[in-house]
């Protein structure tokens, strides 16, 4: 009769070195607490070596389609000018007056006529209203986004395009990957973790995203075309032309974005803070006050102009979140005082 560990001890004849360093590699890895540093050494720069091969393969998707993340980038512009009566006066400066009411009617914007000039859509036209032919070209070549008239970013200085395309290679490389950084990160951290942070981990993960996409989402969509639509009008009415250069133009819109998303995080690591036992709801409270000031001065050095409109657009949600970080910890709190009764 074989002795079983005889057997398992002895080697096989046809098994190569380098098999049974792939077995007991395979082995070892899904068990953390039996690596050595040098083992997790090596699990670290798989995770490097795996995310700088999304954030490469990220970038070079969003050079594939630069035109259309510049054109994405440039849409808070066109809104803000859409606000501006930028559609109604260059159809008056080709005598075009109908077609103005007719778009308003509609809602169509600069950023349609932009997108019907860009794809010579004649059928859009129609749909609108614009039935004479020789109109529907005019205004096609009016709102053409390659016309010199209709490129309301400049290069203002020699570098500006490169610079402009570096950042927007680093930035929107770094943001289509990152989910998948996380990922990575996330897999090699989590076996470190003990089961309560475990189970607090994936509702801390979805709550970050959805705030920072919300914080975003508000500073695409309403924040910045507000805010440049003020800028425009402000400037019109002390009689300034409002002109941007490329590369200042889309470096706020995209740090702006990235700001404000971060700052919509900041609940979260107040109830992160209050979970951990480091801050209580009575302390949130008394500092009402004190956050409100530090949430406004927060504001003021992120939005472009530090209008009013744009620190209210911007402070205002900030504290409803701070408000609702301190019924998150209440209810945080209340959970901690029923077990600690029920321990005792």
């Amino acid at each position: 009769m074989v002795d079983p560990k005889t057997e398992e001890n002895s080697e096989d004849p046809d098994d190569s070195g380098i098999e049974k360093v792939k077995r007991l590699w395979r082995k070892e890895k899904h068990d953390p607490n039996n690596m050595s540093f040098l083992e997790h050494l090596e699990e670290f720069r798989w995770v490097l070596v795996k995310s700088i091969a999304a954030f490469l393969i990220g970038a070079v998707s969003v050079v594939i389609f630069m035109d259309d993340v510049l054109y994405v980038l440039r849409l808070p512009l066109l809104q803000a000018l859409d606000k501006h009566g930028e559609v109604e006066r260059k159809l008056e400066k080709v005598g075009f007056t109908e077609y103005a009411t007719v778009f308003e009617e509609q809602g169509v914007g600069l950023t349609e006529l932009n997108g019907v000039a860009k794809n010579q859509d004649s059928e859009r036209l129609l749909e609108w209203g614009v039935t004479d032919e020789g109109h529907q070209e005019q205004i096609i070549a009016l709102f053409d986004p390659s016309d010199r008239e209709n490129q309301y970013l400049k290069a203002l200085t020699p570098f500006a395009v490169i610079t402009v395309i570096l950042q927007v290679f680093f930035l929107g490389g770094l943001s289509v990957a990152l989910p998948f950084i996380l990922y990575f990160v996330g897999q090699f951290v989590l076996p470190g973790l003990t089961d309560k942070e475990k189970k607090a981990l994936l509702p801390g993960c979805i709550a970050s995203f959805f705030l920072f996409v919300s914080g975003a989402c508000m500073t695409y969509f309403l924040i910045l075309p507000l805010s440049l639509y003020f800028v425009m009008m402000f400037g019109n009415e002390l009689g300034i032309a409002w002109e941007s250069g490329a590369a200042p133009y889309y470096t706020m819109v995209v740090w702006m974005t990235i700001a404000v998303g971060t700052s919509f995080e900041f609940p979260l690591v107040l109830v992160i803070l209050a979970w951990l036992g480091v801050i209580n709801t009575k302390q949130m409270k008394k500092s009402r006050r004190m956050v409100f000031v530090i949430l406004m001065i927060t504001a003021a050095l992120i939005t472009p102009g530090g209008d009013p409109v744009s620190l209210s657009l911007l402070t205002l949600p900030m504290y409803f979140l701070y408000e609702m970080a301190i019924i998150f910890s209440r209810r945080i709190e209340k959970k901690r005082e029923k077990r600690e009764l029920a321990e005792q």
